[in-house]
């Protein structure tokens, strides 16, 4: 990929949506120092920002709203863009966070484990990170108004909790930060929650919540997380509705930007294993 961004191309007349996203990494990567920009989907990037602290941000784009305003403005689209350019150029700029500030921020995140093996290679370092089971793992991300970051074992000695503790806090902050906007749809032995937010599939740690959910299915429950956005729920005993849930899953695993996984898993508050 060309690191300079074509600003004619952005100005023109013509410009279509891939292009313009294609464009908008290129000059994330060229104005924002050490970051490296990714196209994941249409008018979606995914962008690893390094700090002064030693954290890598990684922030997740969603670039319609933007592309929406600016598509029919030729010649004042960087204007456009330039106030999310100057955000992520400012967050390189911060200094170590405190333990109250990290321990405050802490979210729960669900991804492959494949993947957080990828992460760690790719920004050069090691994240906080705990096995699931089967093929998924948790990594502690910090969020912030900027970006989301990932916790480093530097990061998490500075934190005074023990790792039980530390699970915990991560599940109440993303409890806190999700709040009344988790939405709850199917039923009665078939569920979906999804806010919009990125983060609801790391609702599968939080223990109160899950037993209220199993509760309501038929049977050992069953869990997927297509996306990181989505968590699904079913119970082993509900036939029709698990044939239902698998064609779901597969089709929001295969359309949605930030895919996990289009397997189905047997839930217990220890372990997840994969169903063959």
């Amino acid at each position: 990929m060309n690191l300079e961004p074509d600003f004619d191309k952005l100005e023109s007349s013509d410009l279509d949506d891939e292009t313009f996203t294609n464009i908008y990494a290129n000059l994330i990567q060229s104005s924002v120092a050490g970051a490296l920009a990714n196209v994941v989907g249409a008018l979606r990037i995914e962008a690893q920002i390094p700090s002064q602290s030693g954290e890598t941000l990684t922030a997740q784009l969603n670039l319609e709203n933007v592309w929406r305003a600016c598509k029919d403005q030729p010649g004042k689209r960087l204007a456009f863009i330039e106030p999310q350019i100057t955000t992520m150029r400012d967050s390189t700029k911060l200094t170590s966070l405190s333990s109250q500030d990290v321990e405050n921020n802490l979210i729960p995140l669900i991804r492959r484990t494949e993947e957080v093996d990828q992460m760690e290679e790719k920004i050069g370092q090691k994240l906080v990170r705990e096995s699931l089971g089967a093929d998924l793992s948790m990594v502690y991300g910090i969020n912030s108004r900027a970006a989301v970051g990932y916790l480093s074992p530097e990061g998490r000695s500075s934190v005074p909790l023990d790792d039980s503790d530390l699970r915990e806090k991560a599940v109440q902050n993303l409890k806190d930060l999700l709040g009344g906007e988790i939405s709850l749809k199917g039923g009665p032995t078939l569920w979906v929650l999804a806010s919009g937010r990125d983060f609801e599939s790391g609702l599968l740690l939080n223990r109160k919540f899950m037993r209220n959910m199993t509760d309501m299915v038929k049977g050992s429950p069953i869990v997927a997380v297509p996306a990181r956005d989505i968590l699904v729920i079913c119970g082993e005993d509900s036939q029709e509705d698990l044939v239902k849930m698998r064609t779901f899953v597969q089709e929001m695993f295969e359309s949605s930007p930030h895919p996990i996984s289009p397997k189905q898993y047997f839930y217990s508050e220890t372990e997840l294993i994969e169903i063959g």
